[in-house]
């Protein structure tokens, strides 16, 4: 499966990226959900010319598919598109979250529970 997206991620790359924006970085395998977001448009791509009218819905899915890919990516993605892929960038962000307090169980139950009424 890893070799046959790799080969459509080629393929759209070659058809439709015109713009930097709409490069699928050749690291996309290390983007968590890039790769089930690309293989649902491949997918979605066997099915387009079945129907009349389909593959306008393709390449409006299509379209989607790059607004979720480029939000994905973030500011990594003119380094991770010229080949220098780095670390999950929100790994940063999320490790500045200082430890959870002892009672974090009850912290989370309260969470899930909703505030108190007075």
């Amino acid at each position: 499966m890893p070799a046959w997206l790799d080969s459509v991620c080629r393929w759209l790359n070659q058809t439709y990226a015109w713009q930097p924006q709409d490069v699928i970085p050749p690291c996309w395998r290390h983007h968590g959900n890039l790769t089930y977001e690309i293989a649902a448009l491949a997918f979605a791509r066997a099915d387009a010319y079945r129907d009349a009218g389909a593959a306008i819905v393709w390449h409006e899915q299509y379209d989607r598919f790059l607004t979720r890919m480029n939000k994905v990516l973030g500011k990594a993605a003119d380094e991770c598109r010229v080949g220098r892929h780095g670390d999950r960038p929100s790994r940063f962000q999320l490790a500045a979250w200082p430890a959870a307090p002892a009672h974090g169980v009850e912290d989370q139950q309260n969470v899930q529970k909703g505030p108190k009424s007075q």
